[in-house]
């Protein structure tokens, strides 16, 4: 996170809203990897690697850990 802030100066976490199973919207973050109002393909040279190794996505966990979202396993 450190990283992310040092290398921009920007926000570290993006927030967005999804819509839930019964209709109901919850909000949902995950680590900026690109600039405010940049398109993926401006990734930030941390930004790259943390989706990589789709660190970006570890914030998610905590929606799942409220029950907003649920983990799939994959064949």
């Amino acid at each position: 996170m450190l990283m992310l802030w040092l290398e921009s100066g920007e926000p570290v976490l993006s927030w967005h809203e999804r819509i839930g199973r019964h209709g109901e919207t919850f909000r949902i973050a995950i680590f900026r990897s690109v600039g405010v109002g940049s398109g993926q393909e401006n990734a930030t040279p941390v930004g790259r690697f943390i989706q990589r190794l789709q660190i970006d996505e570890v914030p998610k966990l905590w929606n799942v850990l409220k029950g907003d979202l649920s983990t799939v396993q994959g064949s």
